[in-house]
């Protein structure tokens, strides 16, 4: 397939930002243009090109909901229109994004996407109320879940296991699925508020972050429907959660609103020991440093912001989470 039209501009609605293993970063930003979003994808050799050297971009045919790395040259988008794409970044100065895959399968808005940790599967969520599996070999999908809950889905997220991964919708339910199971579905629990997103903790099991449409995260174990630790900081509904790769207690999140911060969930008491609101609208996407402590966050103010939470007594400036 050939390349789409380069976009003219950076949107300020910066939703995704993922790093790549070589340390460059890729960037989905967003547009209301009369009734119609509009989208686009950016490639930087690092966020602090941001946004004026700029490796690639390409516009999309909608809206960007979410984006996964598959490699530093291959994105997967879930597009608002209920396509899954697929970009393949090739040839030097200039380099271009092509289309390799465009599937529109889902009936409502993708809302997010999971690829598994081998990198051989990838999951899509809608407001359909249906999950996708998808064979990353083929590009085929092989498992379709309809309805897998009776509202619309806000997250899935793969496990450390390649055949399991969750799930959260408005229904107030978190799933599990197992795709090796013919009855793949166990409810983890029905949530007293809503829950928005969840988040696998990198190197554990069982464990897994939740939030919810009060502000609230917690702590599960994938074995209890009890809460391991409960962090009531944001004030509004929680958008997006990231662990860190390099440091797994580390729990970064941001809700809508415009503060970011970090909490270390091996803390009984789950206090956030860093906080940064330099952002000055909603912030939407988080992304931690493949190989550091480091991580960056987008927002609808077109900025993107660094964070280098130091220690969990960082109390200093940025890092105060008082």
């Amino acid at each position: 397939m050939a390349a789409a039209a380069l976009p003219t501009t950076l949107h300020d609605d910066l939703d995704v930002i993922q790093h790549c293993d070589d340390g460059s970063i890729v960037l989905a930003s967003n547009a209301l243009t009369g009734r119609r979003w509009e989208g686009s994808v950016w490639c930087f050799k690092s966020a602090a090109d941001v946004p004026d050297k700029c490796v690639t971009a390409v516009a999309t045919d909608s809206g960007v909901a979410d984006l996964a790395v598959w490699s530093s040259t291959r994105f997967i988008l879930g597009l608002d229109c209920g396509a899954v794409e697929l970009l393949c970044l090739v040839g030097e100065s200039p380099s271009i994004l092509e289309t390799r895959f465009y599937a529109c399968d889902h009936g409502d808005c993708i809302t997010s996407i999971s690829l598994s940790p081998d990198r051989s599967w990838l999951a899509s969520s809608s407001q359909d109320m249906c999950i996708k599996v998808w064979d990353m070999t083929s590009m085929i999908c092989t498992n379709t879940y309809t309805p897998a809950h009776s509202g619309a889905i806000s997250k899935v997220e793969f496990t450390t296991d390649p055949n399991v991964f969750l799930s959260c919708s408005q229904d107030g339910k978190v799933c599990s699925w197992d795709m090796r199971l013919p009855k793949p579905a166990v409810t983890l629990g029905q949530c007293s508020c809503t829950p928005t997103t969840v988040a696998w903790q990198p190197g554990s099991a069982t464990t897994f972050a939740i939030g919810y449409d009060s502000g609230e995260m917690s702590l599960r174990d994938i074995r209890s429907t009890a809460d391991t630790c409960l962090v009531s900081r944001h004030e509004r509904r929680i958008h997006r959660l990231c662990f860190s790769p390099t440091s797994p207690n580390w729990l970064a999140s941001c809700a809508d609103e415009t503060k970011v911060y970090v909490t270390d969930v091996s803390k009984p008491e789950g206090n956030p020991f860093y906080s940064n609101g330099n952002h000055t609208q909603f912030v939407r996407g988080l992304s931690w440093e493949p190989s550091s402590n480091r991580l960056w966050s987008s927002g609808w103010d077109r900025n993107v912001r660094e964070h280098v939470p130091s220690s969990p007594m960082d109390t200093n400036g940025q890092g105060d989470a008082q």
